[in-house]
């Protein structure tokens, strides 16, 4: 099977284009419907997607040093621990379901 290389500089770019087109969309979400907890807990997914994509992005293009880097991919997780548990609270605010609130405090 034959496969693309792609430069590394195209997954750096690619995460800062993520963080910006995630942090717009927080924006939009915000100004567009403030009062809806709906829209409250999907900007509350997109900020850790778009702080996840930023770190990405810092860490594969302003890295010299080992200790740096370890640092910057040890920061990367911080923001992936947050996505499902909101994730889920989002989905179910978005379906209506009222499951069991153990559930979401557990997830936290």
């Amino acid at each position: 099977m034959n496969w693309i290389n792609l430069p590394l500089t195209y997954y750096a770019y690619s995460g800062l284009w993520n963080a910006i087109a995630f942090s717009a969309m927080t924006v939009l979400i915000l100004f567009k419907k403030p009062d809806s907890k709906v829209a409250r807990l999907l900007s509350a997914f997109t900020v850790p997607v778009a702080l996840w994509s930023l770190w990405y992005f810092l860490w594969l293009r302003t890295t010299d040093d080992p200790q740096r880097a370890e640092f910057l991919v040890r920061t990367l997780m911080i923001p992936i621990a947050l996505m499902p548990p909101v994730f889920l609270h989002f989905a179910s605010a978005l379906t209506g379901w009222r499951g069991r609130p153990l559930l979401h405090v557990s997830s936290y």
